[in-house]
C-alpha cells in the first residue's frame, strides 16, 4: 500500500518545483520586465515608464517588439532567459544611447533598410543577430556577438548610415558574403573588425566576407576599414577586384583598408599628375567612372615585350608600352573589362619618345619620337562612353567597337573637351556607335577631326565645336592637307532617312571642309548655323545635306 501511495507524491513534488522554477523565469505576478524591483505586465509598459539610465530586465522568454523612444537605456535578458526582439520594420530611436545585453535580434526576412534609426550610440554585449541588419547610429558597437545569416543573396550587415562601426570578438556565419560596407551620398564611415571569425557556408564568385562599395560617398569623404587580431575568413571566394577573402573593393575608390597594421588598400592620390598606369587602375577600381578633379596623365612611350615566351630581350610590356603602333599611332588598347566609362576632368598629355616594342602577330619594331608623334587611347569597354571637360595633348581618342550588335545600342558623348597637337590624325577616331554626341569641344591643330565607322545612325549631333587649323598643313602630313575634313563617315556608318543626325552650330578656321565621305550610306542631313571657310565636303565625297 505504501508503494502505490508514493506516485502521487513524486508528481506533487515535480509540479511544485516546476512552480518554482516560474517564478524564477515571469515572476510570481506573471510581469515580464522590471526596472529596479518594480516589474510591468508588457515590455512596451516598461519602455514607457522608463527614464534615462535605467536598466530594463526582461524576466520571461517569448519574443518582443521594439517601439519608438528618445533614451538613454541600458535592456539585457535575465540569467536564464531567452528573450528574442523581433525587428520586422525599421524602428525609430531619434538620439538614443542603448546597450543590449545577452538577447536575440531577427531581423527576417531579410528586408533592405531594415534597423534602428537615428540613434546615437547602440552597443550590442553577447547578443545574436538573425538576417540582415543595416546600422545607423554615430557609433554602432559589437562585443562577442553572432551573427546568423542563411541566404545566399543577403549579407549579416550593411554598416550603411553608422559612422563608426566595431566589431569585437564575432562570429558571422553566412552564405557567401557578410559585411557590406557601403552608403549612398553619405560622410563615409569607419570599420574596426578585431578577433573576428567570419565563416561562409559556400562561397559566393567575387565576393569577400567584406564587400566595399564607395561608388556614391559624397565627395572628398571616403571609408576606412581596419582589421586586427585574430579576424580570419573561411568558406569565402576571392574577391572581385582585391584577390582577398577577407575584402574587397567591389566598387568605388573612396576607401582605405588595414589589416593587422598594414595598408592594403590606399585611397587614390591627390597628386595633380598620374601616370597611365595609375590612371588606368583608378578607372577599373570606380568600374568606369572617374572624375580627375582636374589631375593630368602624363606619360612617354615605354619600350617593352607582349610575346609570352620572350626571347627579344626587351622588359616586360607595362600599361606605359605600346600594344602595337598604326597610322604612326602609339596605340593603348584599354579596359576590356569594364561596360561603361565615364570619365570627366581629366588632362591626357602624350609625350614623343624613341621605344621598341616585340609582339606576336607581327606587331613589332622600334619607332622614333618624330615618327610616332601622338598616342592613342583605344577604348575596348562593351557599352558608352562618356568624356566630359577632359583635355587631350597628343592624344587621340577611338571608342571602339566591340561587336556590330553593341554599336547599334552604345552611345559616345564627349562634351567641352579640348583636342590639340595631334599630328596627322583624327582627334576623335573610329566612332563606332549609334547614338552619338559631340558638342562644345575644341579642336586646335589636329589632323583631323571627327571620324564615324561601322554602324548606323540613329541620333547623331555634332554641335557647337570651334575647329581651328584642322586638316590644314601644319597639322598634317605633307599631301594630306584638305583631305580628311572635319567629320569624316567613314566605311560602313549608314545614314538612313530614319537617321537624326544634325551638324549645327559649329565654327572653323583653317580652311577645312565639313565633310569627306568614304565609302559612306547617306541619305541627308540636318546643316544648319554652321560658320566655315571651307567646303562643305572635300571634292571626293559629296552629302545630301537638309539644310534649315
Amino acid at each position: 500500500m505504501k508503494t502505490k501511495k508514493l506516485l502521487p507524491v513524486v508528481l506533487l513534488l515535480g509540479v511544485l518545483l516546476a512552480m518554482t522554477l516560474f517564478a524564477v523565469t515571469a515572476s510570481a505576478e506573471g510581469n515580464v520586465a522590471k526596472i529596479g524591483e518594480t516589474e510591468y505586465a508588457t515590455f512596451a509598459d516598461a519602455i514607457t515608464a522608463s527614464t534615462d539610465g535605467n536598466t530594463i530586465t526582461i524576466l520571461a522568454n517569448g519574443t518582443y517588439t521594439l517601439s519608438s523612444f528618445s533614451k538613454e537605456l541600458t535592456i539585457k535578458a535575465a540569467d536564464g532567459v531567452v528573450a528574442t526582439i523581433d525587428v520586422a520594420s525599421a524602428v525609430g530611436l531619434p538620439n538614443s544611447k542603448v546597450v543590449f545585453e545577452n538577447l536575440t535580434f531577427d531581423y527576417y526576412p531579410n528586408q533592405n533598410y531594415v534597423g534602428l534609426q537615428h540613434t546615437d550610440t547602440m552597443t550590442y554585449n553577447n547578443c545574436v543577430i538573425n538576417g540582415q541588419i543595416f546600422l545607423y547610429g554615430n557609433t554602432e558597437t559589437f562585443n562577442n556577438c553572432t551573427f546568423n545569416q542563411d541566404s545566399a543573396d543577403y549579407y549579416n550587415v550593411w554598416t550603411y548610415g553608422a559612422k563608426q562601426v566595431e566589431f569585437n570578438n564575432c562570429k558571422f556565419n553566412c552564405v557567401g558574403k557578410s559585411v557590406l560596407v557601403y552608403n549612398e551620398g553619405g560622410n563615409g564611415s569607419a570599420i574596426e573588425v578585431a578577433d573576428c571569425e567570419f565563416v561562409a557556408s559556400a562561397p559566393k564568385e567575387g565576393k569577400a566576407a567584406i564587400e566595399i562599395d564607395s561608388s556614391l560617398l559624397a565627395g572628398g569623404k571616403a571609408f576606412s576599414i581596419s582589421t586586427t587580431g585574430e579576424t580570419t575568413a573561411t568558406g569565402f571566394a576571392t574577391g572581385s577586384n582585391s584577390g582577398s577573402t577577407l575584402w574587397n573593393d567591389k566598387r568605388g575608390t573612396s576607401a582605405e583598408v588595414t589589416v593587422n597594421g598594414e595598408k592594403v588598400l590606399s585611397l587614390p592620390s591627390t597628386a595633380t599628375s598620374l601616370s597611365l598606369t595609375q590612371f588606368v587602375n583608378a578607372v577599373i577600381a570606380g568600374n568606369g567612372t572617374y572624375d580627375g578633379e582636374g589631375v593630368t596623365v602624363e606619360w612617354s612611350p615605354v619600350s617593352g615585350c607582349r610575346k609570352e615566351n620572350c626571347d627579344c630581350g626587351l622588359a616586360t610590356a607595362v600599361t606605359e608600352t605600346p600594344m602595337r603602333v598604326n597610322s604612326n599611332l602609339a596605340q593603348y588598347q584599354l579596359f576590356s573589362s569594364l561596360a561603361k566609362l565615364n570619365i570627366s576632368n581629366v588632362n591626357f598629355k602624350f609625350t614623343p619618345a624613341d621605344f621598341t616594342i616585340d609582339a606576336n602577330s607581327g606587331w613589332r619594331g622600334s619607332y622614333t619620337a618624330e615618327n610616332v608623334r601622338s598616342a592613342e587611347l583605344h577604348l575596348y569597354n562593351t557599352d558608352d562612353v562618356m568624356f566630359t571637360n577632359c583635355t587631350f595633348d597628343a592624344v587621340v581618342l577611338t571608342p571602339w567597337k566591340i561587336s556590330n550588335d553593341v554599336n547599334e545600342d552604345r552611345t559616345v558623348k564627349v562634351t567641352e573637351c579640348t583636342f590639340e597637337n595631334i599630328y596627322n590624325a583624327y582627334a576623335i577616331k573610329d566612332i563606332q556607335a549609334s547614338n552619338i554626341v559631340i558638342q562644345n569641344n575644341t579642336f586646335v591643330e589636329c589632323g583631323g577631326g571627327i571620324m564615324l565607322s561601322n554602324a548606323t545612325a540613329g541620333t547623331v549631333s555634332v554641335s557647337n565645336n570651334t575647329f581651328t587649323n584642322v586638316d590644314a598643313a601644319s597639322s598634317a602630313a605633307e599631301g594630306k592637307a584638305g583631305t580628311r575634313g572635319l567629320i569624316q563617315i567613314a566605311s560602313n556608318y549608314t545614314v538612313a532617312d530614319t537617321s537624326d543626325f544634325s551638324v549645327t552650330g559649329n565654327t572653323s578656321t583653317g580652311g577645312a571642309s565639313m565633310f569627306r565621305l568614304v565609302g559612306a550610306t547617306v541619305e541627308q542631313i540636318e546643316y544648319s548655323g554652321n560658320t566655315i571657310d571651307g567646303t562643305v565636303s572635300t571634292g571626293n565625297s559629296a552629302v545630301t545635306l537638309a539644310v534649315q
